[in-house]
Parts: C-alpha cells; sequence; structure tokens
C-alpha cells in the first residue's frame, strides 16, 4: 500500500506550491498559480538571496526576496571550543576575505587575555588585510563582469588574483 504525500508535505520537501487560481481563460480553463523558491544562492561570491516566485504559467504575479537567508550555525559550533579552534570555522565563513574574520576573532581574544601583539606582526597582519581584499575584489570584478557577458574581464581579474595569492 502506497501513501501519497499531501500537498503540505510536497510543498515543504519541494518548495513549490500549486493553488489554482481563477480562470482567466475565455473557455473557462483554470490556469494554476505555482509558488517557487528561487535560491538561495551561493554565500560567498553573488550574495546570498532567496526568492519566492509565484507563477500563472510564464507570467510572474508576485515575487518576494529574502536577503541573508543562509545561517550555517558557526556561533553555535564555536561555544565549547578552545579559541585557536575556532579560527579555522571562523575562516570558512568568507573563504574570498578569510583573514578579516580571523583577524577581529584574534583581536578580540587577545583583548581579553591582555595580550600585546608585536609591531612587526600588526605590519604583516594589515599587509595580509590588504591584500586579502585586494584578491576578493578582483573576484568580485571578474565574476560580475562574467555576468554582464565579458568573459575576457574575468580571465585577467583571475590571472591577477592568483598573483596576488602567490604571494601567500
Amino acid at each position: 500500500m502506497t501513501h501519497e504525500p499531501t500537498e503540505e508535505a510536497r510543498a515543504l520537501a519541494t518548495g513549490v506550491t500549486a493553488t489554482p487560481s481563477a480562470p482567466s481563460e475565455p473557455d473557462g480553463a483554470e490556469q494554476e498559480l505555482l509558488t517557487v523558491n528561487f535560491g538561495p544562492h551561493h554565500p560567498a561570491t553573488h550574495g546570498v538571496l532567496r526568492l519566492l516566485v509565484t507563477l500563472q504559467g510564464e507570467v510572474v504575479r508576485d515575487l518576494e526576496p529574502f536577503i541573508g537567508y543562509v545561517h550555517t550555525g558557526i556561533e553555535k559550533n564555536c561555544e565549547d571550543k578552545s579559541y585557536w579552534k575556532v579560527i579555522p570555522l571562523i575562516e570558512r565563513m568568507d573563504y574570498l576575505a578569510y583573514h578579516f574574520n580571523a583577524l577581529v576573532f584574534c583581536m578580540c581574544v587577545e583583548r581579553l587575555l591582555d595580550e600585546e601583539v608585536p609591531p612587526r606582526g600588526q605590519y604583516l597582519r594589515v599587509i595580509h588585510c590588504e591584500l586579502t581584499r585586494l584578491q576578493s575584489h578582483l573576484v568580485w570584478l571578474g565574476t560580475s563582469a562574467l555576468d554582464l557577458g565579458a568573459i575576457s574581464v574575468f580571465w585577467y581579474c583571475f590571472r591577477e588574483r592568483d598573483k596576488v595569492l602567490d604571494l601567500f
């Protein structure tokens, strides 16, 4: 004996719901309203965006954006770890500009422990952050240009980004 899932269970599992609308065709045929989850897209390159789109045939009848949808639970994972075990988790929040997250966390721990970082270490941190910022912006520029159809800009940006990453 097989059981068909209910419409509510199907909607939760697939992110798609279908509800009949008022007849809009001259012959009285009904068209369904289809609600589709669009996203969320990858959080590190083009931003975090989820769209709830309601379609009637090929016509978009409603669109509801949700920005900042992805939550990875990193804070919860960090609660029971030693401070030095948290650094790799913090860096994974943003793989393009990973050093900024790690730096802020380490600076907070240093302040709590009343530790002093030598000037040379502070200089190296600033240099690393600036190089990370540059390579992150090159990824943004290259992928944005690719979205517009400029594939050459994409390759130029990634060529320059590789030169920055070679310094690490």
